[in-house]
């Protein structure tokens, strides 16, 4: 099943597969969320590419055993810049460091079956990025994976038995608090 139709501000729809469904059951904000379970790698483009300051916000839901692992990339897994997870009962983010992938860091718990708002402040020329979680403060800055030149898509992985829901997922101005 394809989702996301008439959704301003992507280059398509959600495309079709096996392991994402769109359901109506566990949702945030009322039109129906994704739900994917592993193994899959699940993306989408913007209709323009993000080269200043930008946020991601979406809502998030970790049924027991779930977990996923989100990048924010210009072209593929090398152009990655803010990557996040949900791994070991936490919200974890990734910091970059120049000649490596960078180390995994734990913001804050995360809570089985609890939808959460996640909110990514992404400065792509400064090439660093915040997560702040159901409206707490954001945390330190991080560093991107690697360095790419504009962010154009968002991609979210699950593994094995991992799944997860996704939810309100928009992409808005640096100061909107909407």
């Amino acid at each position: 099943m394809r989702g996301g139709f008439g959704e301003a501000g992507w280059k398509g729809v959600w495309v079709a597969d096996p392991k994402a469904k769109f359901v109506k059951d566990v949702v945030a904000e009322g039109d129906g969320a994704l739900y994917l379970s592993g193994t899959a790698g699940y993306g989408r483009a913007w209709s323009n590419p993000q080269k200043g300051k930008f946020v991601i916000e979406n809502k998030v839901r970790c049924p027991k055993d779930g977990g996923v692992k989100c990048y924010i990339q210009e072209k593929d897994h090398f152009t990655t810049g803010p990557m996040w997870a949900i791994s070991e009962g936490h919200f974890m983010a990734l910091n970059g460091k120049p000649g490596s992938e960078g180390d995994w860091v734990r913001v804050t718990p995360c809570k089985v079956d609890t939808w959460y708002t996640l909110r990514l402040t992404i400065d792509v020329s400064k090439l660093s990025w915040t997560m702040a979680v159901d409206g707490g403060t954001p945390s330190e800055e991080f560093r991107f994976r690697y360095n790419p030149g504009a962010l154009e898509k968002i991609g979210y992985l699950v593994e094995g038995k991992e799944s997860i829901y996704i939810d309100a997922l928009r992409i808005l101005e640096a100061g909107d608090k909407k």
